[in-house]
Formats: structure tokens, sequence, C-alpha cells
């Protein structure tokens, strides 16, 4: 009679039923939907929220690279075809170089993210780690650098690192930020740099139409890159899309 009571009290209480002495309990079911809805938003947050949500201090990520490009302690090196190695990042020379992955470090102050850095994989002390991010996600986060109050400093990095997650092409994105006049003048300074630098590794412009030497028509579309108009990243987006092969560049025969 009791222990029908007892049952009866649970039913009666959120769904907790009290059994007897070696039985499992179980648990209110309001208590298991409000687990779930904690760890929903968690779930669903980008990679950019994950890491402006430490709020203060360093958070790292840890992606997948292209073929040809090499971590290093002191910088990047890149292998492009056909031509020697680029390196970025401090000079001197370095051993320490692997293939991959990329660890990406990311200074955040008051919710803003103020430096990012790139190391071969290693324990940062005091660092929330995040672990392994995809490829894409990656990428996306540090193109959009520009558009989340990072530092310039941060935003610059964002777009060369951006490019280096293995199946990758962040050109769309860099070329939004090169031709989007609400964005700081520094900001699209460096995504037309950037800019530049895609669209020399991916087609010969009339620009550099009769430069046979892939070093020349590099340095053409850098110089190209430090024009900070609308003309230039309209241009540098025929080039990477693959859509301009003749015509005169920025600034050149009919307006």
């Amino acid at each position: 009679m009791n222990s029908v009571k007892e049952k009866r009290a649970g039913a009666s209480n959120g769904g907790a039923r009290t059994e007897s002495a070696g039985t499992v309990r179980r648990r209110p079911v309001w208590l298991g939907m409000a687990l779930i809805a904690l760890a929903t938003p968690l779930a669903g947050q980008t990679l950019g929220q994950r890491i402006e949500s430490v709020r203060e201090g360093w958070v790292t990520f840890r992606t997948e690279v292209k073929d040809g490009v090499e971590v290093c302690e002191r910088g990047i090196r890149v292998r492009s075809e056909g031509e020697a190695i680029r390196t970025y990042g401090r000079r001197g020379s370095d051993a320490s170089c692997s293939a991959g992955p990329l660890q990406v470090e990311v200074r955040v102050a008051e919710g803003r993210v103020r430096e990012v850095e790139a190391r071969p994989l290693r324990e940062r002390a005091g660092a929330t780690a995040l672990g392994a991010v995809e490829p894409g996600s990656a990428s996306r986060f540090l193109v959009e650098l520009a558009y989340r109050d990072a530092s310039e400093e941060a935003v610059e990095a964002g777009f060369f690192l951006a490019q280096l997650p293995r199946g990758i092409a962040p050109s769309g994105g860099i070329l939004r930020a090169a031709g989007d006049r609400a964005l700081p003048a520094g900001v699209r300074r460096s995504a037309l740099f950037w800019a530049g630098q895609l669209a020399a590794d991916r087609v010969v412009a009339e620009l550099a139409l009769e430069a046979p030497h892939p070093k020349t028509r590099r340095t053409a579309f850098f110089w190209l890159a430090q024009r900070d108009e609308p003309r230039v990243a309209d241009f540098l987006a025929e080039v990477i899309l693959g859509h301009r092969n003749g015509g005169a560049p920025p600034g050149k025969g009919p307006a």
C-alpha cells in the first residue's frame, strides 16, 4: 500500500519516482529537457562566436593545410608550382617546419580579436583550446575578421592565413572586403593586396600579358593592388573568377 502511494506521489511531482532501495531513481523529465536546451546554443555557435565568447585571453584551434604549405615556428612557407618557396612571417633560418596541421592562436581582449598568430602544433599555456576545426570554418572565420571589429593587424593576418586551409579558396570573401567602402581604408588595402596575390596566382591578365616570367606578373599585380579604387577591386574579381581574358587594365583605355 505504501509503495502505491509513493509511486502516485512521484507521478504528480514532475515525473520523478521514488523506488524501493536497490532500484535506480529516474530523473525528472524537465531536468533532461533543460540540459538539452543549455547545450543547443553552444553547438549552434560559429567559430567566431565561440572564440569571442572567451572575452579575455588566448584561444587556439588547428586545421589541415594545402599541399605545399609548411608551418614553421618562425613563419609560413608556401611553395607555388614553378616558383621558389615564399616565406611569410619572422625572418631567419627555421628548421622546425612541418606539413601541418596549422595551429591558429587568437588573442581576445574585451571580446575583440587583437592578435592572430600561426604555429606548428603545441600547447599554449593558459589558452582555451578548441581542438580540430573544419578547414572551411577556419578560413571563413579568418576572412570575416574584417567585419568583426578586429584590429587591422589581426585582419591582415587573417586574410593570409585564410588561404592555407586544405581545399578552400577564400577569394570571394577577400574580394568582398576589398570593394566594401564601409570598411576602414587599412582593411581594404590589405584585402586588395591579397586579392592581387590571388589574381597573380590564377591567370595572366592583360596588365601582364606580355610578361613571360611568373615573378614579373606577380610584381605587376602587386603594384596594381596598392590602388584603393573600386575599379581595381572589380578588375581583380574578373581575373580571379576567370571572366577577363583581354581588355585594358583599370585606368587605361575607355572609361
